[in-house]
């Protein structure tokens, strides 16, 4: 199973593999809370970590929230943070159990990473679309029937035939509405059948859905997101392109003496086309997907009034 959490991680990896940075790092040594302990006077809290000596003044990435240290204390191995240090970055503040990495300045931090994963999955919609099947039974008196508020496109309606055949009948009338009244179809979205149908039966209507965001990290990729498994490899070469186009790669290393003796052998702009070459697979893997999806969803014949 893919989540969001794996998807991140296979991200980091797959950009981390153009640089040579090996990112300063350690674990916290207790757990830092939502409501941490905050100075009354300076207005600033602290947490104590392993090893000082991988941290310094300036931001630092603890799970997905980004917190401002506005000082170490080499003594006590305490990191002091800013009064404005938790939930940096727009970052959402939350608690982190004892043991946790803490890593300083970050060159891909995670937030970053899952906003590059969602915007490539909603740079998506209008290419590709989750399938889904909704199932009712059909009323007599009743033409129109309310779909998902996030139907995109409607392919196929049956119903299942009286008898214990188990065949379900195409029904030729058919007509979606995405623009439906919502006082009476209150996701904006029906199907209105025309066609002879027995009352009481099953009808199946095969539609599509909108993508839709990975917000929490537990979120199953294939659930939450209305596309196939496939399509994960993708999503990364998207998410990495965005990422690698802001940043140039001859830079990445002037963290160290030795990264600038280093610097000298990396051509200006190589992230341009590191960016380029991951958005091109990811180009040809959109492109293989949608001919995969046309070739299993094709519009069934139908009239509609």
């Amino acid at each position: 199973m893919a989540t969001l959490q794996s998807m991140i991680d296979e991200t980091q990896g797959l950009v981390r593999g153009y640089t040579r940075i090996m990112e300063q790092s350690t674990h916290i040594q207790e757990a830092l809370l939502n409501a941490d302990w905050v100075d009354n006077v300076s207005g600033k809290g602290k947490v104590q970590v392993h090893d000082i000596g991988q941290m310094a003044r300036g931001i630092v990435e603890i799970d997905d929230e980004m917190i401002f240290v506005d000082s170490i204390d080499p003594t006590t191995a305490n990191i002091i943070i800013a009064p404005y240090g938790r939930g940096y970055s727009s970052t959402v503040r939350a608690s982190h159990t004892a043991n946790s990495r803490i890593v300083l300045n970050p060159v891909f931090p995670r937030y970053q990473i899952k906003d590059a994963i969602n915007n490539t999955i909603l740079s998506l919609r209008g290419s590709l679309y989750g399938i889904r099947t909704v199932n009712f039974p059909f009323v007599a008196a009743v033409s129109g029937y309310e779909l998902p508020y996030d139907t995109y496109r409607t392919f196929k309606a049956e119903w299942k035939i009286v008898g214990p055949s188990k065949i379900y009948s195409r029904i030729k009338g058919w007509r979606y509405n995405p623009n439906a009244d919502t006082d009476t179809f209150p996701s904006g979205k029906n199907i209105e059948l025309y066609d002879v149908i027995t009352p009481g039966r099953t009808v199946h209507v095969i539609t599509s859905t909108e993508l839709q965001e990975l917000n929490n990290n537990s979120d199953d990729f294939e659930e939450t997101s209305n596309l196939p498994l496939s399509c994960k490899d993708m999503i990364i070469f998207g998410a990495a392109a965005r990422l690698l186009s802001a940043v140039d790669i001859s830079r990445l290393d002037n963290f160290t003496m030795e990264a600038n003796t280093l610097d000298a052998k990396v051509a200006q702009n190589s992230a341009m086309r590191s960016s380029q070459y991951l958005y091109s697979l990811f180009e040809k893997r959109k492109a293989e997907e949608i001919q995969k999806l046309l070739s299993i969803t094709p519009i069934a014949t139908h009239h509609s009034t």
